[in-house]
């Protein structure tokens, strides 16, 4: 039963876990952590009643059953408690899967890829906002506050940074690209950082001011979901080739 408590709510953390601000943080104390304690505890119960199986009492043996029976039993009923919980006063209604695609250029020029994932994981960033390395944002899991998938934090969980006039972030060739207001293009002219929005029914770019506080649009497909293009420029306007 502990082993299952702790399975279930450390799916959730892969699929529906972190936002940046993990739910875990509306939360008294993280129910993974405590499921994990406890396992730990049950597990040393287990091997001491087996190593001491023919020294105990009956009255030792009462006691370990029901330390292990209590704590799970409460630990079960806080993780389902709190998922049920998260789940009704999330702003996303319980577990979403959205997406938004996106292009980064500076002074005229496509940045390189990303930083891509490694290990076993398959994805750059927290289990709910991250990426595959695939120049697609994947928004997973629980939003409790829509603020917590602000574009911005994002950049953050990726290992970057994305301010209104500041932007960082890691690349696949192992450089890091950092940009901010007032840095000059090759052309001597100072840049600036822009976001532009597609607009799908009339096809054109139109810009968007929100820039990292921008909360991405609840669509797992795109379109209708957001298609952005960050870009670092002297001028006005998407680049050619964007």
């Amino acid at each position: 039963m502990v082993f299952s408590s702790v399975f279930v709510y450390g799916h959730e953390g892969e699929e529906e876990e972190e936002v940046i601000q993990s739910p875990s943080v509306y939360l008294p104390a993280d129910p993974f952590t405590i499921a994990t304690y406890v396992f730990l505890l049950v597990l040393v119960l287990s091997v001491l009643s087996i190593f001491f199986q023919g020294k105990m009492g009956e009255k030792t043996k009462k006691i370990v059953f029901v330390i292990v029976a209590v704590t799970v039993f409460l630990t079960t009923i806080y993780a389902a408690g709190s998922t049920v919980y998260l789940n009704v006063v999330s702003e996303s209604g319980g577990p979403i899967h959205w997406h938004a695609d996106f292009e980064i250029w500076v002074c005229g020029e496509k940045a390189g890829k990303l930083e891509g994932p490694e290990g076993l994981s398959n994805r750059v960033g927290t289990p709910v906002f991250h990426h595959h390395d695939d120049q697609r944002i994947h928004v997973e899991g629980i939003v409790v506050k829509k603020e917590d998938i602000e574009l911005g934090k994002f950049f953050d969980s990726i290992g970057g940074e994305f301010h209104a006039d500041h932007l960082k972030v890691k690349l696949e060739s192992g450089d890091t690209l950092e940009y901010s207001n007032g840095d000059e293009c090759p052309d001597g002219k100072a840049g600036k950082w822009r976001m532009y929005l597609k607009n799908f029914d009339t096809g054109n770019f139109e810009e968007n001011l929100e820039l990292n506080k921008y909360v991405l649009k609840p669509f797992f497909n795109v379109p209708p979901g957001d298609y952005l293009v960050l870009t670092f420029d002297s001028k006005e306007g998407v680049p050619l080739g964007s």
